[in-house]
């Protein structure tokens, strides 16, 4: 088979990998009965090794600047990437929480193919499996599809796709194409540029060729002040831990999007900026007029497009407004912020990012990243799942929970999963950050709960009868107000 090439993104996604934020994606997924080895060997044989890269590994160039490439692994043993472990008694979910954390504080080998799952005997009734892939072999959609051609559905039959985007970006797919290929001309010129760019903003409109739209989204992405100092930043450790919420209906939560005809991500986000709100109330910290950002990860396939390995996902930024105080208040700044950047350029501006940085020297990449990463504290990623139950390897699912991981220097992952007409929430941080993210979860069901309370009145209203302004929305119209003057310029030059 001839060499094949990483691809520019997934080689950025590789480079970003570190002993303090190794670039897996770890999912978890718990079973009513015992699976039977065998069984789930004989899957893993016939329907997950039927995508060759779970047979390559990557071969680093021994030249400087010189090209990743995937290659067939000549030892590849299934064994070595599927074992059994045994949790610490008594077995419960406690000790999953410790187990997963161990598993995802661990790199995986760079010399074999980049994914392991773990079979985990006597969990509770029945056993669960955790599963690391690297982020450069597949993203949270492909993986998702990965999965769903592992398993089937309860009556024995397979189960075929039929995945959606997880956050929609512009309408038009036409706008979409051309928003896209001129990201990716503009953030080329970065890469060409170097960390020029990111040191001195203002240099980026000596770039007379980028387009309106891509020159106003990269302006303000780029020109965005650092995020304020919270509990949840801070150097990274070694050390990672997770935490997942009860099963949420979700009937329960669209029921609640109607309070501001709202979506359930718009439902979710807002649960969870309440929940952040309470947890660092619990710290002792000051929360008034606060606002963090976090990267929400977004799905740039269209909805009939067939879902293959490798990287297709930009993200945008979201301001969670954390010093607002009622509840009803923060869900209508959440839907008023997603309904502007769902036909905002931004999504496919972080993905040209990425895809320049997969071109530019390792050492310009670091550079620019660690710079991204001081303009967002967490990372948010929403997996939607299948709608119906399904078995693996003829035992079935109860539960299906995913961990994206956050460009490094990021040490607070928030992971949006549903599964059979339930939602749940799942947080990954870093142990010196946040030791216990089980309270963030605690505190984000409470305040889901303060949401539902208010759908259920017969008319919600705010604290004060009206939306208080996001404290980041002037900044925002003025760093608008000045790429469109900018934009003039160039374009009268």
């Amino acid at each position: 088979m001839p060499m094949e090439r990483l691809s520019n993104i997934d080689t950025a996604w590789l480079r970003m990998e570190g002993a303090s934020h190794p670039m897996m994606i770890t999912m978890a997924m718990t079973f009513g009965a015992p699976l039977d080895l065998g069984r789930l060997k004989a899957t893993f044989d016939e329907r997950l090794l039927q995508f060759r890269r779970f047979r390559q590994r990557v071969i680093q160039p021994e030249q400087p600047h010189a090209r990743y490439y995937w290659q067939n692994d000549p030892g590849f043993d299934l064994d070595v990437h599927l074992q059994t472990v045994s949790l610490r008694s008594p077995g419960d979910e406690a000790a999953l929480r410790d187990l997963i954390s161990e598993l995802m504080s661990t790199q995986l080998d760079l010399s074999r193919p980049l994914w392991q799952f773990h079979l985990v005997e006597q969990y509770g009734e029945g056993w669960a499996l955790v599963g690391r892939v690297h982020h450069c072999l597949a993203d949270g959609p492909a993986l998702l599809q990965v999965l769903v051609t592992m398993a089937e559905r309860a009556s024995g039959d397979q189960l075929a796709f039929t995945g959606s985007a997880q956050v929609q970006g512009p309408q038009d797919r036409s706008l979409a194409i051309a928003s896209l290929e001129a990201t990716i001309r503009a953030t080329e010129a970065m890469a060409r540029e170097g960390a020029k760019i990111m040191r001195n903003p203002m240099r980026l409109f000596s770039l007379a060729h980028l387009g309106r739209g891509s020159t106003r989204a990269l302006s303000k992405l780029l020109l965005r002040p650092p995020d304020p100092k919270t509990a949840f930043r801070g150097k990274l450790g070694t050390e990672k831990r997770v935490a997942w919420s009860v099963p949420i209906p979700l009937r329960d939560v669209r029921a609640t999007g109607r309070l501001v005809d709202g979506t359930v991500n718009d439902v979710m986000l807002a649960a969870i900026t309440g929940g952040l709100r309470r947890y660092l109330q619990s710290c002792g910290e000051r929360v008034d007029g606060l606002c963090i950002r976090t990267g929400l990860s977004v799905n740039l396939r269209s909805p009939e497009e067939e879902i293959g390995l490798g990287n297709h996902a930009g993200a945008f930024l979201v301001s969670l407004p954390i010093g607002v105080a009622h509840p009803l208040d923060r869900l209508s700044e959440i839907k008023r912020a997603m309904d502007a950047l769902k036909s905002s350029p931004e999504g496919t501006m972080v993905y040209g990012l990425l895809n320049a940085l997969g071109m530019a020297p390792a050492e310009i990449q670091q550079e620019l990243v660690a710079s991204y990463c001081t303009r967002e504290t967490a990372m948010t990623a929403n997996v939607p799942g299948p709608a119906e139950r399904l078995n693996l390897a003829g035992a079935p699912l109860d539960m299906l929970m995913f961990w994206v991981p956050a460009f490094g220097g990021v040490g607070l992952n928030l992971n949006i999963v549903s599964y059979a007409g339930q939602i749940r929430l799942g947080v990954a941080s870093d142990r010196g950050l946040v030791p216990h993210p089980e309270r963030i979860i605690d505190e984000f069901l409470v305040e889901l709960d303060a949401l539902r309370a208010l759908a259920d009145e017969p008319e919600a209203e705010s604290a004060d009868g009206a939306v208080s302004e996001d404290p980041f929305e002037a900044l925002s119209a003025m760093l608008d107000d000045a790429a469109r003057t900018l934009d003039e310029i160039l374009e009268d030059t």
